[in-house]
């Protein structure tokens, strides 16, 4: 889980990195009065955040797989093993 969420930040940050990098004067002015470079940019930060959130859900969804394997487990052992009074 701790990497899903470290991939989700650097795919976020890598996004808001791109968006903010410093440009020329003529650059961000085209940019600012166009704005095809925020469409390509909206894009790319959306197509990011997508992966990591679907990379998010599939470790959650192997978590939950997990946990319940082991709730299943311990409640087996605890079924076979001998009542102690």
């Amino acid at each position: 889980m701790k990497l899903a969420g470290f991939v989700f930040g650097a795919a976020l940050g890598a996004g808001v990195a791109v968006l903010l990098a410093p440009k020329t004067g003529k650059e961000m002015r085209n940019q600012l009065f166009t704005g095809t470079d925020w469409n390509d940019q909206r894009e790319r930060l959306t197509g990011a955040v997508s992966a990591g959130k679907e990379q998010a859900m599939g470790r959650s969804d192997d978590l939950k797989r997990k946990i319940e394997e082991t709730r299943a487990r311990l409640r087996k052992q605890m079924e076979d093993e001998p009542q102690q009074s």
